[in-house]
């Protein structure tokens, strides 16, 4: 069988390391950088800042914020950006920061808080993927794969304690306060998005009938072995029954009823979010085979 590059999820891999530069050179000329990149709504709304609704991410919010953030974007983000592909990803992380720095400026508009990290886009990252995908994995070095509520639970868990460690040694207020609002914000957004994409997909249920599009071409070998590479649960799985993936158009649908409607609905899931025209070859003939059973 020829070999099958995986997918790379750039924007996640790349926002994920300019931070990373970001916080190092912040620590490395003693937190200079803070002060102009961190949001106080109080001077934002005085002094006209709004450069401030766009860069207080960038301001570090402590370690175990840095933490959190790491684990996040290294483990789930990149999972969730194959899952949305394109630049729909990156526009929403974008739209949804300035969306939380207005919202806590209009909040926190008659106090002194610095609003500092990316809690907020992190806890969204990782409620939004949890929904979408309950039964997926996350495989952490050589431990046994986690089930992604379980790695959700316990990184949150985790956070959340450095936090109030944080705070009952340092007691800073104002910053365990920001990480407490921020989280707030992504964990109801992310829920609220969640909650979007299913109702908009409300009506098609398991039982829905798929009408044929005849302009769907049999997909060349070459194009399956591309599309192919981009689900890596059905590429461990041809894989492992040592199949030609090219040669074998009746093993797209799984014996088990179970994983083919599952495999549906996460098709459907991504129509609604990213548009017909995002399928792979792969799924376009998957629901063409799928129809056909009906």
């Amino acid at each position: 069988m020829k070999k099958i590059r995986p997918y790379y999820n750039i924007f996640s891999k790349s926002f994920l390391i300019i931070i990373g530069i970001v916080y190092l050179l912040n620590y490395i000329y003693g937190n200079t950088f803070s002060n102009f990149l961190s949001l106080v709504p109080s001077e934002l709304v005085r002094n006209l800042y709004l450069w401030q609704l766009l860069t207080f991410p960038f301001a570090p919010n402590g370690i175990e914020s840095i933490l959190f953030f790491g684990l996040v974007f290294y483990f789930v983000s990149p999972k969730l950006e194959s899952y949305i592909e394109g630049l729909r990803y990156p526009i929403w992380l974008f739209l949804l920061i300035i969306l939380q720095g207005c919202i806590l400026t209009l909040v926190f508009i008659n106090s002194k808080i610095t609003i500092t990290g990316l809690d907020g886009i992190a806890f969204y990252v990782l409620v939004v993927y949890s929904l979408l995908k309950p039964k997926d994995k996350i495989e952490v070095l050589n431990f046994p794969p986690m089930p992604i509520i379980a790695f959700a639970l316990l990184i949150s868990f985790l956070w959340f304690g450095l936090k109030l460690v944080n705070f009952s040694t340092i007691g800073n207020e104002s910053n365990l306060l920001s990480s407490i609002s921020s989280s707030l914000f992504g964990i109801t957004s992310g829920l609220l998005h969640y909650l979007q994409i299913r109702f908009s997909g409300f009506s098609h249920t398991k039982n829905d009938d798929i009408s044929t599009d005849n302009s769907i071409k049999l997909p060349s070998p070459e194009e399956l072995s591309l599309a192919h590479s981009s689900n890596l649960r059905l590429k461990k799985l041809y894989q492992n029954k040592n199949l030609d993936f090219s040669e074998n158009y009746s093993d797209i649908l799984s014996d088990d009823m179970q994983e083919n409607e599952d495999k549906l609905n996460e098709i459907l899931d991504k129509i609604i979010i990213s548009g017909k025209d995002s399928l792979t070859n792969f799924e376009k003939k998957f629901l063409d085979e799928y129809s056909k059973k009906l």
